[in-house]
């Protein structure tokens, strides 16, 4: 059998750059084979990823993201779930249509891993910039 992996959010290139409005946002999912091998057959595993904001400043998302109320924003935009075979050299991939009315400025990525009965969520930061 193969070794059993594990998925991470994202390469750096996906988030360390700015997007306009009326562009796609696509993340490529890191996958990490651990180095034991399994008896078990790969079982498939979900992958979500979604925008909230926009935020005018880093600090008021992060004061959002901290308040009981969750790290809303005026609009959320997802992608649509990925079922992950959790085959070696497999690379998933979600995307995201950034509306052409969408919101400048900071928007939380939240990303899912959904494994069977455990889930492992992570938060980045995407830039939103005037179309030119």
């Amino acid at each position: 059998m193969a070794p059993p992996v594990t998925y991470t959010c994202c390469e750096t290139a996906d988030i360390d750059r700015l997007y306009a409005p009326g562009q796609m946002f696509t993340l490529h999912w890191i996958v990490e084979e651990s180095g034991e091998q399994s008896t078990a057959p790969p079982r498939p595993v979900d992958l979500e990823a979604e925008l909230t904001g926009p935020f005018a400043t880093v600090e008021a998302l992060k004061a959002a993201m901290e308040s009981s109320a969750g790290p809303a924003g005026p609009a959320t935009f997802k992608a649509e779930t990925v079922r992950a075979s959790s085959e070696p050299g497999h690379r998933p991939v979600s995307t995201i249509a950034i509306p052409t009315d969408a919101g400048t400025g900071f928007y939380n990525l939240v990303t899912t891993v959904t494994d069977g009965d455990l889930s492992n969520t992570g938060m980045s930061v995407v830039e939103v910039v005037p179309a030119r």
